[in-house]
Protein backbone atom coordinates (compact mmCIF):
# COMPACT_ATOMS: atom_id res chain seq x y z
CA UNK A 1 0.00 0.00 0.00
CA UNK A 2 1.42 3.31 -1.08
CA UNK A 3 0.53 7.09 -0.33
CA UNK A 4 0.34 9.56 -3.47
CA UNK A 5 3.98 10.05 -3.17
CA UNK A 6 5.44 6.46 -3.55
CA UNK A 7 6.05 5.92 0.28
CA UNK A 8 5.33 2.28 1.20
CA UNK A 9 2.79 2.07 4.14
CA UNK A 10 2.27 -1.75 4.08
CA UNK A 11 4.38 -4.66 2.20
CA UNK A 12 5.23 -7.88 3.27
CA UNK A 13 8.36 -7.17 3.35
CA UNK A 14 8.87 -4.86 6.45
CA UNK A 15 12.22 -3.36 6.13
CA UNK A 16 10.40 -1.98 2.57
CA UNK A 17 7.81 0.41 5.14
CA UNK A 18 8.16 4.09 5.38
CA UNK A 19 10.36 3.69 1.90
CA UNK A 20 9.43 5.86 -1.14
CA UNK A 21 9.56 3.34 -4.50
CA UNK A 22 11.25 5.72 -6.37
CA UNK A 23 14.48 5.41 -3.78
CA UNK A 24 14.82 2.09 -3.44
CA UNK A 25 17.71 0.31 -5.54
CA UNK A 26 16.05 -0.22 -9.06
CA UNK A 27 13.52 2.35 -8.67
CA UNK A 28 10.08 1.51 -9.01
CA UNK A 29 8.79 -0.68 -11.62
CA UNK A 30 6.85 0.69 -14.47
CA UNK A 31 3.52 -0.16 -13.43
CA UNK A 32 4.02 1.11 -9.97
CA UNK A 33 5.27 4.59 -11.20
CA UNK A 34 1.72 4.08 -13.73
CA UNK A 35 -0.51 3.75 -10.79
CA UNK A 36 0.96 6.65 -9.07
CA UNK A 37 0.46 8.65 -12.35
CA UNK A 38 -3.28 7.92 -11.86
CA UNK A 39 -3.23 4.52 -13.42
CA UNK A 40 -5.93 1.86 -11.88
CA UNK A 41 -6.98 -1.63 -13.28
CA UNK A 42 -4.51 -4.58 -14.38
CA UNK A 43 -1.42 -5.25 -16.10
CA UNK A 44 1.05 -8.47 -16.79
CA UNK A 45 4.58 -7.56 -16.27
CA UNK A 46 7.70 -8.30 -14.49
CA UNK A 47 8.07 -7.98 -10.47
CA UNK A 48 11.13 -6.08 -8.92
CA UNK A 49 12.85 -9.79 -8.72
CA UNK A 50 11.84 -10.40 -12.86
CA UNK A 51 8.73 -12.89 -12.23
CA UNK A 52 6.05 -12.20 -14.30
CA UNK A 53 2.83 -11.62 -12.69
CA UNK A 54 -0.57 -10.37 -12.84
CA UNK A 55 -0.10 -6.79 -11.04
CA UNK A 56 -3.19 -4.95 -10.39
CA UNK A 57 -3.49 -1.35 -8.89
CA UNK A 58 -7.03 0.48 -6.94
CA UNK A 59 -6.81 4.41 -5.45
CA UNK A 60 -8.81 4.54 -2.47
CA UNK A 61 -9.92 8.13 -3.00
CA UNK A 62 -10.70 8.87 0.68
CA UNK A 63 -7.54 8.47 1.88
CA UNK A 64 -5.84 8.95 -1.63
CA UNK A 65 -3.86 5.71 -1.32
CA UNK A 66 -3.08 2.88 -3.53
CA UNK A 67 -3.36 -0.49 -3.16
CA UNK A 68 -1.24 -3.02 -5.07
CA UNK A 69 -1.63 -6.83 -5.34
CA UNK A 70 1.17 -9.02 -7.04
CA UNK A 71 -0.10 -12.93 -8.01
CA UNK A 72 2.92 -14.40 -9.91
CA UNK A 73 1.57 -15.88 -13.66
CA UNK A 74 2.29 -19.60 -12.72
CA UNK A 75 1.16 -19.78 -9.24
CA UNK A 76 -2.40 -18.22 -10.91
CA UNK A 77 -2.67 -20.34 -13.70
CA UNK A 78 -1.37 -23.47 -11.95
CA UNK A 79 -4.90 -24.73 -12.00
CA UNK A 80 -5.54 -24.07 -15.54
CA UNK A 81 -1.95 -25.59 -16.07
CA UNK A 82 -3.11 -28.89 -14.02
CA UNK A 83 -6.76 -29.42 -16.05
CA UNK A 84 -4.65 -28.75 -19.09
CA UNK A 85 -4.04 -32.74 -20.01
CA UNK A 86 -8.05 -33.51 -18.31
CA UNK A 87 -9.06 -30.58 -20.95
CA UNK A 88 -6.84 -31.54 -24.13
CA UNK A 89 -8.11 -35.44 -23.81
CA UNK A 90 -11.87 -34.23 -23.13
CA UNK A 91 -11.14 -31.86 -26.43
CA UNK A 92 -10.03 -34.91 -28.05
CA UNK A 93 -13.04 -37.15 -27.18
CA UNK A 94 -15.17 -34.50 -28.18
CA UNK A 95 -13.14 -33.95 -31.41
CA UNK A 96 -13.46 -37.95 -32.14
CA UNK A 97 -16.93 -38.26 -31.18
CA UNK A 98 -18.34 -35.21 -33.41
CA UNK A 99 -15.76 -36.68 -36.10
CA UNK A 100 -17.71 -40.26 -35.53
CA UNK A 101 -21.22 -38.42 -35.84
CA UNK A 102 -19.97 -36.30 -39.07
CA UNK A 103 -18.72 -39.25 -40.66
CA UNK A 104 -21.92 -41.24 -39.97
CA UNK A 105 -24.18 -38.24 -41.24
CA UNK A 106 -21.94 -38.27 -44.18
CA UNK A 107 -22.72 -41.91 -44.87
CA UNK A 108 -26.06 -41.56 -44.43
CA UNK A 109 -26.70 -38.23 -46.52
CA UNK A 110 -24.51 -40.33 -49.55
CA UNK A 111 -26.28 -43.38 -48.78
CA UNK A 112 -28.98 -42.26 -51.53
CA UNK A 113 -25.94 -41.44 -54.34
CA UNK A 114 -24.53 -44.71 -53.31
CA UNK A 115 -28.09 -46.50 -54.39
CA UNK A 116 -27.93 -44.01 -57.60
CA UNK A 117 -24.47 -44.99 -58.63
CA UNK A 118 -25.53 -48.61 -57.97
CA UNK A 119 -28.45 -48.18 -60.27
CA UNK A 120 -26.64 -46.53 -63.13
CA UNK A 121 -23.58 -49.39 -62.96
CA UNK A 122 -26.78 -52.19 -63.11
CA UNK A 123 -27.84 -50.49 -66.61
CA UNK A 124 -24.08 -50.05 -68.14
CA UNK A 125 -23.91 -53.78 -67.62
CA UNK A 126 -27.11 -55.01 -68.49
CA UNK A 127 -28.62 -56.34 -65.20
CA UNK A 128 -31.49 -53.52 -64.33
CA UNK A 129 -33.41 -51.69 -66.52
CA UNK A 130 -34.08 -47.84 -66.48
CA UNK A 131 -37.22 -48.45 -64.15
CA UNK A 132 -34.64 -48.46 -61.17
CA UNK A 133 -35.04 -44.79 -61.52
CA UNK A 134 -38.57 -44.04 -61.17
CA UNK A 135 -39.06 -44.20 -57.16
CA UNK A 136 -41.34 -42.88 -55.29
CA UNK A 137 -39.14 -41.20 -52.19
CA UNK A 138 -39.82 -37.81 -51.22
CA UNK A 139 -36.55 -36.36 -50.88
CA UNK A 140 -33.77 -35.26 -52.95
CA UNK A 141 -32.25 -38.55 -54.24
CA UNK A 142 -36.15 -39.73 -54.89
CA UNK A 143 -36.35 -36.02 -57.18
CA UNK A 144 -32.61 -36.77 -58.95
CA UNK A 145 -34.13 -40.29 -59.67
CA UNK A 146 -37.03 -39.15 -61.15
CA UNK A 147 -35.27 -36.63 -62.92
CA UNK A 148 -33.02 -39.58 -64.67
CA UNK A 149 -35.77 -41.63 -65.44
CA UNK A 150 -37.89 -38.94 -67.33
CA UNK A 151 -34.67 -37.89 -69.03
CA UNK A 152 -33.90 -41.20 -70.15
CA UNK A 153 -37.80 -41.54 -71.52
CA UNK A 154 -37.47 -38.50 -72.98
CA UNK A 155 -34.37 -40.17 -75.08
CA UNK A 156 -35.72 -43.19 -75.45
CA UNK A 157 -38.70 -41.80 -76.82
CA UNK A 158 -36.47 -39.44 -79.08
CA UNK A 159 -34.42 -42.39 -80.24
CA UNK A 160 -37.79 -44.31 -80.89
CA UNK A 161 -39.05 -41.42 -83.48
CA UNK A 162 -35.97 -41.52 -85.11
CA UNK A 163 -36.13 -44.93 -85.65
CA UNK A 164 -39.56 -44.71 -86.90
CA UNK A 165 -38.21 -41.91 -89.06
CA UNK A 166 -36.08 -43.68 -90.29
CA UNK A 167 -37.99 -46.52 -91.74
CA UNK A 168 -41.05 -44.68 -92.34
CA UNK A 169 -41.90 -43.04 -95.94
CA UNK A 170 -41.96 -39.10 -95.24
CA UNK A 171 -44.55 -38.58 -97.72
CA UNK A 172 -46.86 -41.21 -97.40
CA UNK A 173 -46.50 -42.70 -94.10
CA UNK A 174 -46.14 -46.20 -94.74
CA UNK A 175 -42.74 -48.22 -94.69
CA UNK A 176 -39.89 -47.05 -96.77
CA UNK A 177 -37.68 -49.56 -98.63
CA UNK A 178 -35.44 -49.97 -95.00
CA UNK A 179 -38.07 -51.38 -93.40
CA UNK A 180 -39.38 -53.42 -96.33
CA UNK A 181 -35.96 -54.92 -96.58
CA UNK A 182 -36.25 -55.87 -92.75
CA UNK A 183 -40.05 -56.87 -92.71
CA UNK A 184 -39.26 -59.21 -96.31
CA UNK A 185 -36.25 -60.70 -94.66
CA UNK A 186 -38.52 -61.61 -91.83
CA UNK A 187 -41.48 -62.50 -93.79
CA UNK A 188 -39.37 -65.02 -95.95
CA UNK A 189 -38.05 -66.55 -92.74
CA UNK A 190 -41.53 -67.41 -90.75
CA UNK A 191 -41.91 -68.86 -94.69
CA UNK A 192 -39.49 -71.08 -94.56
CA UNK A 193 -40.14 -72.31 -91.02
CA UNK A 194 -43.65 -72.97 -91.81
CA UNK A 195 -43.42 -74.08 -95.19
CA UNK A 196 -46.54 -71.87 -96.65
CA UNK A 197 -46.96 -69.76 -99.56
CA UNK A 198 -45.68 -66.27 -100.08
CA UNK A 199 -45.82 -63.70 -102.85
CA UNK A 200 -44.35 -60.18 -103.34
CA UNK A 201 -46.15 -57.72 -105.38
CA UNK A 202 -44.32 -55.04 -107.38
CA UNK A 203 -46.69 -51.61 -108.63
CA UNK A 204 -46.13 -48.71 -110.03
CA UNK A 205 -48.21 -46.01 -111.44
CA UNK A 206 -49.09 -45.54 -114.96
CA UNK A 207 -48.01 -42.58 -116.37
CA UNK A 208 -47.20 -40.82 -113.05
CA UNK A 209 -44.96 -38.82 -115.00
CA UNK A 210 -47.62 -37.12 -116.80
CA UNK A 211 -49.22 -36.20 -113.63
CA UNK A 212 -46.50 -34.52 -113.01
CA UNK A 213 -45.58 -32.46 -115.80
CA UNK A 214 -49.49 -31.87 -116.05
CA UNK A 215 -50.44 -31.05 -112.93
CA UNK A 216 -47.20 -30.27 -110.97
CA UNK A 217 -45.29 -32.69 -108.41
CA UNK A 218 -47.60 -31.29 -105.43
CA UNK A 219 -50.49 -32.85 -107.19
CA UNK A 220 -47.94 -35.97 -107.61
CA UNK A 221 -47.54 -35.94 -103.84
CA UNK A 222 -51.19 -36.02 -103.36
CA UNK A 223 -51.76 -38.66 -105.51
CA UNK A 224 -49.11 -40.51 -104.40
CA UNK A 225 -50.21 -40.33 -100.64
CA UNK A 226 -53.83 -40.93 -101.63
CA UNK A 227 -52.88 -44.42 -103.69
CA UNK A 228 -50.58 -45.16 -100.30
CA UNK A 229 -53.63 -44.90 -98.33
CA UNK A 230 -56.15 -46.83 -100.95
CA UNK A 231 -52.91 -49.47 -101.05
CA UNK A 232 -53.05 -49.89 -97.15
CA UNK A 233 -56.89 -50.21 -97.17
CA UNK A 234 -56.90 -52.78 -100.22
CA UNK A 235 -54.72 -55.26 -98.43
CA UNK A 236 -54.98 -57.73 -95.75
CA UNK A 237 -54.45 -56.65 -92.38
CA UNK A 238 -51.14 -58.82 -91.62
CA UNK A 239 -50.30 -57.86 -95.05
CA UNK A 240 -47.41 -55.03 -95.50
CA UNK A 241 -47.13 -52.57 -97.85
CA UNK A 242 -43.87 -50.04 -98.55
CA UNK A 243 -43.21 -47.17 -101.00
CA UNK A 244 -39.40 -48.06 -102.53
CA UNK A 245 -39.22 -44.54 -104.43
CA UNK A 246 -41.10 -42.47 -106.63
CA UNK A 247 -44.16 -44.41 -107.59
CA UNK A 248 -42.86 -47.64 -107.18
CA UNK A 249 -44.78 -49.56 -104.00
CA UNK A 250 -44.49 -53.08 -103.04
CA UNK A 251 -46.97 -55.59 -100.97
CA UNK A 252 -46.28 -58.98 -99.02
CA UNK A 253 -48.70 -61.44 -99.10
CA UNK A 254 -47.91 -63.76 -96.08
CA UNK A 255 -49.82 -67.32 -95.43
CA UNK A 256 -51.11 -67.50 -98.59
CA UNK A 257 -53.56 -70.75 -99.01
CA UNK A 258 -53.71 -71.45 -102.84
CA UNK A 259 -52.93 -69.05 -106.43
CA UNK A 260 -56.69 -67.37 -106.07
CA UNK A 261 -55.75 -65.40 -102.94
CA UNK A 262 -52.98 -63.38 -104.39
CA UNK A 263 -55.05 -62.62 -107.26
CA UNK A 264 -57.74 -61.67 -105.36
CA UNK A 265 -55.55 -59.44 -103.24
CA UNK A 266 -53.78 -57.99 -107.16
CA UNK A 267 -57.40 -57.29 -108.62
CA UNK A 268 -58.56 -55.68 -105.60
CA UNK A 269 -55.44 -53.26 -106.03
CA UNK A 270 -56.54 -52.18 -109.45
CA UNK A 271 -60.11 -51.89 -108.47
CA UNK A 272 -58.96 -49.30 -105.46
CA UNK A 273 -57.57 -47.17 -108.26
CA UNK A 274 -60.45 -46.85 -110.27
CA UNK A 275 -62.29 -43.86 -107.99
CA UNK A 276 -60.97 -40.91 -109.48
CA UNK A 277 -58.33 -39.20 -107.45
CA UNK A 278 -58.40 -35.50 -106.19
CA UNK A 279 -55.48 -33.78 -106.67
CA UNK A 280 -54.72 -29.56 -107.31
CA UNK A 281 -58.20 -29.35 -107.54
CA UNK A 282 -59.00 -32.12 -110.90
CA UNK A 283 -60.15 -35.10 -110.54
CA UNK A 284 -58.10 -37.42 -112.31
CA UNK A 285 -58.27 -40.80 -113.18
CA UNK A 286 -55.63 -43.22 -112.06
CA UNK A 287 -54.35 -46.78 -113.15
CA UNK A 288 -51.76 -49.02 -111.91
CA UNK A 289 -50.26 -51.81 -113.00
CA UNK A 290 -48.64 -55.20 -110.87
CA UNK A 291 -46.21 -57.46 -110.91
CA UNK A 292 -46.47 -60.46 -108.42
CA UNK A 293 -43.93 -63.34 -107.38
CA UNK A 294 -44.97 -66.40 -105.58
CA UNK A 295 -43.30 -69.20 -104.02
CA UNK A 296 -43.25 -71.50 -101.37
CA UNK A 297 -41.12 -71.39 -98.23
CA UNK A 298 -37.40 -70.70 -98.54
CA UNK A 299 -37.83 -71.11 -102.45
CA UNK A 300 -35.44 -68.34 -103.04
CA UNK A 301 -34.06 -64.85 -101.51
CA UNK A 302 -35.74 -61.63 -101.58
CA UNK A 303 -33.52 -60.34 -104.40
CA UNK A 304 -34.75 -63.11 -106.58
CA UNK A 305 -38.63 -62.54 -105.87
CA UNK A 306 -38.12 -58.74 -106.14
CA UNK A 307 -35.91 -59.60 -109.51
CA UNK A 308 -39.28 -61.94 -110.81
CA UNK A 309 -41.89 -59.16 -109.20
CA UNK A 310 -40.14 -56.65 -111.70
CA UNK A 311 -39.78 -58.38 -114.43
CA UNK A 312 -43.83 -59.43 -113.93
CA UNK A 313 -44.88 -55.72 -113.77
CA UNK A 314 -42.36 -55.24 -116.66
CA UNK A 315 -44.34 -57.93 -118.55
CA UNK A 316 -48.25 -56.19 -117.13
CA UNK A 317 -46.72 -52.66 -118.67
CA UNK A 318 -45.94 -54.51 -122.17
CA UNK A 319 -49.36 -56.30 -122.58
CA UNK A 320 -51.15 -52.43 -121.86
CA UNK A 321 -50.42 -51.71 -118.34
CA UNK A 322 -53.93 -50.91 -115.45
CA UNK A 323 -53.58 -55.20 -115.41
CA UNK A 324 -51.39 -57.82 -113.25
CA UNK A 325 -49.15 -60.50 -114.53
CA UNK A 326 -48.30 -63.37 -111.57
CA UNK A 327 -45.09 -65.32 -111.85
CA UNK A 328 -44.04 -68.19 -109.77
CA UNK A 329 -40.39 -68.70 -108.69
CA UNK A 330 -38.87 -72.01 -110.79
CA UNK A 331 -42.40 -72.27 -112.47
CA UNK A 332 -42.46 -70.06 -115.34
CA UNK A 333 -40.12 -68.64 -117.97
CA UNK A 334 -39.04 -65.32 -116.85
CA UNK A 335 -41.05 -62.45 -118.07
CA UNK A 336 -44.00 -65.07 -118.85
CA UNK A 337 -47.06 -64.19 -117.38
CA UNK A 338 -49.01 -67.50 -115.65
CA UNK A 339 -51.79 -64.91 -114.93
CA UNK A 340 -53.39 -61.35 -115.97
CA UNK A 341 -56.38 -59.46 -115.11
CA UNK A 342 -59.18 -59.08 -116.54
CA UNK A 343 -59.51 -55.95 -116.77
CA UNK A 344 -59.04 -53.95 -119.65
CA UNK A 345 -55.62 -52.14 -120.63
CA UNK A 346 -56.55 -48.57 -120.17
CA UNK A 347 -54.62 -45.22 -120.70
CA UNK A 348 -55.33 -42.83 -117.69
CA UNK A 349 -53.32 -40.45 -117.64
Amino acid sequence: MLTSDGTIIHHPKKERILQRVQEEAGGAVASTMAALGGFEGWVEGPTKRGVRALITYKRLRKTDWILGAVYPVEEAFTPLIRMRPTALLASVAVAALAGLAGWLAILRLLRPLGGLRRHVAGIVDGSADIEVFNVRRPDEFGELSRAFYTLSQQRRQAELNLEAQARTDILTGIDNRRMFEETFAAALGRAARSNTAIALAYLDIDHFKAINDTYGHKAGDEVLVEFARRLRAAVRSTDSVARLAGDEFVAIFEGLGDDIEPTILAEKILDMAHTPFLAAGASLQVSASVGIAIGRGGAAGADEYLALADEALYAAKQAGRNRYVMCRLGAAPKGAPQATSPLPATDNA
